[in-house]
Formats: C-alpha cells, structure tokens, sequence
C-alpha cells in the first residue's frame, strides 16, 4: 500500500516555508544605513533554510530555530540598534514601546503614568502622528509596566533600554514552552510556526507589540492544566489577563467550566489582576478606569477613534455612513447581542466537555466577536487569537478530561 504524500513533513515544512516567506517580506520595517544589507542578508538565510528544509524534513527543526533566531530575534536587534542611534527615538518602534518606556519613568519619578499624559515625550509626533489617543491614556493593565520599571531603571543605568528587551525574553520564554510541550509531537514544527511565527503576530512582537505576555501566560496555564496542576493553572489564567485585558472574556468559560470550586478558581484567576491593579485604583481610580476601560470603548475625554485596519471589524461599516470616528456610538449594544449566542452555546459545550481547550476555543470565538462588533480591530489582535487557537488545537492532543475535576 502506498503511503499519503500529505505526510506530516510535508505540512510542516510548508506552514514553516509560508510563515518564514511572510516574515522575510516588507511587513518587518528594514532599518537603513550600513545595517540593512546585514539585515536583509540573515532574512534571507533563515528563509532559505525553512525552504530547504521543506525538502529536507530532519533540518527542520534546525530551520524552525533558524526562523525565529533570524526572521524575529535579529530584526528586532536590528531596529534596536539603529534606533539608538537615531536622534528621533520613535523610529523603529512601535508607539507603546515608547509608552512603556516613558511610563516606566513616570512610575520611577512618583508619577501616575494612568494620570498624566505623554506631551512632550517622543510619543508626541511619533511617525507624523500628533493625534494619537495613546499620548493622553495608557490603555494596558499595569503588570507588564510594574514588571518593566526596574528593567528599564537598571538598562537606564547600564545606557541602554529598548523595551522590546522584556519583549523579546517574553517571546523566548514562549517558544521554548511551546517547543517543550510539543517535543514528541508529529505536527511540532507546523504548530509552532502557527502559534509564534503566524504574520499577524511575529512582525509586531519585532517592532515591539506586548501581545507575547498574555500568550505566555496562556501557554504556561496550558502546560499546568495538561499535568493536572489546575491551581497552577487557573493562577496562569490570572497571569495572562493581568498582561493583556483581551483575555477577560476567558473567565466566565473558566468559571462555568470550575463552577463546583467557584470561588477558590475566581480568586486564583483574577487575583493577578485585581492585585496588580488596586494600587493605581487607590492612586486615582478615575484616571485608571478611563485610561484601560473608557477611552478604548469611545468614552471620555480624548477617546479612541473607530478604525478599519486592513477592512477587519464592523466599524467599517459605521465609517461608511460618514459617521464621526471620535464620536461615541453604542458598540456595546451589538457587542451584548453577539455575546449571548457565545455564552448560550459556549455554556453547552462545556457541559460536555470541560477541558481546558474547550475553554480556550470558546475563548477565541467570544473574543472574536466581541472585538468585530467593537470599536476597532488591529491587526496583531487576529494574530493573537490564531496563536490561541492553535494552542487550543496543541492541548486537545494531550487533554486528559476528567468532568469530576473540571479543566485539565
């Protein structure tokens, strides 16, 4: 009998092969001077390596390591380097690099970085931008910041900080985690190349988006659930809510999933957040609210605009009829009538299968139609909710469901 030519090889090659392709494109901005011919040099190596290796399944995972090491790790070195080296340090970043970077100082001088605004600091003007929201509110949760302070001191100290440095240590701690779990796995090298190389999230973790921490955190809870440490798990859960809020909708799935041990899972799972958080409450809990919640959603002073990045999400459809982009409109109304059918058909699925890549999957779905129905989408929001489904995918090999224990 013939075997299949769609061996697991093949698959994996290819995905690699089409991931490395993406990531050797013009989606990574090329830093110019005497850099760039390096720079585009070591793309160029690690695409040909995930070519060769497409042919040559053993180099696989040598082109895999290749791939992340030249088409990710290198570029960001590259842009770091030629950033400090610019008189304009908002080049080669993108703007919460910088957000981070100025509000790690505020922190450090006794300042609210929820409170005050970034006037006058490179973000003002960041590539021609001068009406950027970010410049009057910080939108993110306070753990990646409370985690980037002394970094940024000691760097600061050292003479040098690029806040892609915790970025950076983020990504790598999430592909080895993911290489961990997946070193027996026949689809290995395809998986990973979806999860931590997909284009929608691989070119921003290099220019500096902070999507990399709540995706460790989901990865670590995976890697406790499928040993059966469910506390260490639910407290990963936590973790990765406390880096990026996108990942709030998780609970009510986890909580339904949990429901016999309600209470110590909600403590466990939201504790991170709520811990990480109330300082800043206390501080001026109407800055902190407007910043991470109101602007966001269209609300208070200097909102964000509705935007159709790339055509994602309904906003676009609201723009069409020449509706103000800085003008409230009630999204949470569309959003409330597409979170009911998640819930409604989330809560049954559950009831069958209470694993943990069931909550996960359910996840992403929620997620999904929340941020389509809302007031805008970016591109690495997609690339983050890929990297969750194939994490979900990942676990659904390995789950062992135990109904009487709940997630696992």
């Amino acid at each position: 009998m013939r075997s299949s030519y769609i061996t697991p090889d093949r698959v994996n090659g290819l995905i690699l092969l089409l991931c490395a392709m993406a990531l050797g494109s013009v989606l990574v901005e090329t830093p110019g001077g005497n850099g760039g011919a390096l720079f585009w040099l070591i793309r160029a190596l690690a695409v040909s390596g995930a070519a060769v290796a497409l042919f040559v399944p053993r180099l696989q995972s040598w082109a895999l390591f290749g791939a992340v090491a030249g088409l990710v790790l290198a570029p960001a070195a590259f842009q770091m380097w030629a950033r400090s080296h610019e008189r304009d340090s908002s080049k080669f970043c993108h703007d919460s690099v910088i957000q981070f970077e100025e509000a790690a100082r505020m922190l450090r001088q006794g300042r609210n970085p929820y409170a005050d605004d970034f006037r006058g600091t490179p973000l003002d003007g960041w590539r021609g931008f001068h009406d950027n929201p970010a410049i009057h509110h910080f939108v993110y949760p306070p753990l990646l910041l409370l985690i980037s302070t002394p970094l940024e001191a000691a760097g600061r100290a050292a003479g040098f900080y690029d806040q892609r440095i915790l970025i950076l240590l983020l990504f790598g701690g999430f592909v080895a985690l993911l290489l961990r779990e997946l070193r027996d796995h026949p689809h290995a090298v395809g998986l990973v190349s979806v999860i931590a190389l997909n284009p929608f999230l691989a070119p921003y973790v290099v220019e500096g988006r902070n999507d990399v921490g709540m995706l460790l955190g989901v990865a670590a809870a995976g890697a406790a659930y499928a040993r059966g440490r469910t506390s260490w798990g639910d407290l990963w859960v936590g973790v990765a809510i406390a880096a990026k809020t996108l990942l709030l909708p998780v609970l009510p799935f986890l909580l339904w999933a949990r429901r016999k041990e309600l209470g110590p899972v909600a403590a466990r799972s939201i504790g991170p957040l709520a811990l990480t958080c109330l300082p800043f409450l206390v501080w001026d809990a109407g800055a902190f609210v407007e910043d991470v919640f109101l602007a966001p959603a269209g609300w208070g002073s200097h909102p964000f605009e509705m935007r159709g990045w790339g055509g994602y999400g309904f906003a676009n459809l609201i723009l069409v009829f020449g509706v103000n982009p800085k003008a409230a409109f009630p999204f949470g109304i569309f959003q409330g009538l597409a979170l009911i059918p998640c819930l409604r058909y989330g809560f049954r699925s559950l009831g069958l299968d209470p694993g943990w890549p069931n909550v996960l999957r359910w996840t992403v779905v929620t997620v999904f139609a929340l941020l389509f129905f809302g007031r805008f989408i970016h591109d690495n929001y997609i690339g983050s909710l890929l990297s969750l489904a194939g994490m979900a995918a990942l676990w659904r090999d390995r789950a062992h469901l135990e109904p009487a224990s709940g997630v696992t």
